[in-house]
């Protein structure tokens, strides 16, 4: 699953010295003499690291002429052919590799990914340090016969600079990139097959603890979260489909901008400036369109999909549950359906944790749990505490009993939440005596 990574670069030298300061004898100036010629050579070259980043290569090419687009894709299909594994090129976007890119991408669509550098950052290049050493370390001061000359001396201080890994290695270092071998990510792990689990770290981190391990370094780490996997045994996360990964991708993308929409509206009541409200206006009429238009992509997914469109319409049977609720309900808790009550409640983080020691008793609390679907249920469940005849009648009797207006609405969230839940595993409508 691991690619090299290969920056290249293209530089020219000329003729004339790049002078530097050198010695001389005392009271007397060091003068070079050199002729003003027009002549150039171009050389390109690439520095590559291994899929692990352990080892380092500097591969170079000559040219008498100014370097085209063809000169870029003959020099890295050379690199290609050094190896079977993918490779990821970083160049900057030069029109040469820009257009020496495209024919690439064609030819090595399996095994080769670009990656731009930004504008104007040279200093990301790594290969920028090898021309600085030649051209102000090697070749300081130095004056050629002729091009053949100055060839042979740019091309011995490349090898030079290619018989030191660490050399190599300092480069990226000053470039400030971080080497590491590419990790994988959860989509990625699922993708290849593996059984996925997604740990909370501050349970990870206090099963640490509870075995004497205080000390973090990634051996530790690898240990500790191998006999927590061993131990604990959690639950492989199930694998959703593509249609659902797309599907919380959307729904995530409009909570965004439902949350930036609120934003910009409490702006707009805080100024007074005509000029500042027009500028929020127009941002507020460009969020609700791209909200229009994720609405209808995310309806259109949902009846595209036999399984979620049978889901979404049992789910939105229930009073209280509109189609933003039930998108992110299919998206975000795919389990739903699937667990018992006390299972879906923890899930989602609206299970009171009871607090007692000895003749001692504390306030029961919610925690953790997955804080958007916990939003949405939130705004769901204050509306069902209207219009749903189980939730209202259990939210008065609750509030009968003195209960806490917060307290009333964590339990009617619950009870919604383990109504949903049941509904989804025995395939049936809203009904009053699902309550």
């Amino acid at each position: 699953m691991g690619a090299r990574v290969a920056f290249v670069d293209e530089s020219g030298f000329m003729p004339q010295p790049v002078v530097r300061r050198t010695w001389g004898l005392k009271g007397r100036a060091p003068v070079h003499k050199s002729w003003d010629r027009r002549e150039r050579l171009s050389v390109a070259s690439a520095i590559t690291t291994s899929p692990k980043r352990r080892r380092f290569n500097l591969y170079f090419a000559a040219y008498d002429h100014d370097i085209v687009h063809e000169d870029f894709e003959k020099f890295v299909s050379a690199l290609m052919r050094r190896g079977e594994r993918r490779m990821i090129l970083v160049i900057d976007r030069w029109s040469a590799h820009r257009a020496g890119a495209r024919r690439l991408l064609r030819r090595f669509a399996k095994r080769l990914e670009i990656e731009w550098l930004p504008p104007h950052a040279p200093e990301l290049n790594p290969v920028e340090q090898v021309w600085a050493r030649s051209k102000y370390a090697d070749l300081a001061n130095y004056i050629p016969a002729d091009v053949e000359e100055l060839g042979r001396a740019v091309r011995g201080s490349l090898r030079r600079t290619r018989g030191r890994p660490d050399l190599l290695k300092s480069f990226f270092q000053h470039a400030k990139l971080k080497l590491q071998a590419r990790s994988l990510t959860i989509q990625s792990s699922i993708e290849a097959g593996f059984k996925t689990v997604v740990v909370n770290p501050r349970q990870v981190r206090d099963f640490a603890r509870g075995l004497g391990e205080l000390a973090k370094t990634d051996p530790i780490d690898a240990h500790v979260l191998a006999r927590f996997a061993q131990i604990v045994q959690p639950k492989p996360r199930p694998t959703p489909s593509a249609q659902q990964a797309v599907l919380a991708e959307l729904v995530s993308r409009r909570r965004q901008l439902v949350n930036t929409l609120t934003q910009e509206s409490n702006r707009a009541a805080m100024s007074h400036l005509a000029q500042v409200r027009r500028g929020i206006e127009a941002v507020r009429r460009m969020l609700k369109k791209q909200i229009e238009q994720l609405d209808e992509e995310i309806a259109r997914l949902i009846e595209a999909d036999e399984t979620l469109a049978c889901k979404d319409k049992l789910l939105r049977s229930t009073p209280g549950i509109g189609k933003g609720t039930s998108a992110m309900l299919l998206s975000h808790l795919p389990e739903l359906g699937q667990l018992n009550r006390q299972e879906a409640a923890a899930l989602v983080g609206v299970a009171p944790w009871d607090f007692r020691s000895g003749a001692w008793t504390g306030r029961s609390r919610i925690w953790g749990g997955r804080a958007d679907v916990r939003s949405v249920l939130y705004m769901a469940a204050l509306a069902a505490r209207r219009f749903n005849p189980a939730i209202r009648a259990f939210a008065q009797r609750l509030e009968a009993q003195g209960k806490a207006f917060k307290i009333v609405i964590t339990a009617c969230m619950r009870k919604l939440l383990v109504i949903l839940n049941s509904m989804l595993r025995s395939q049936t409508s809203w009904r009053p005596k699902n309550s």
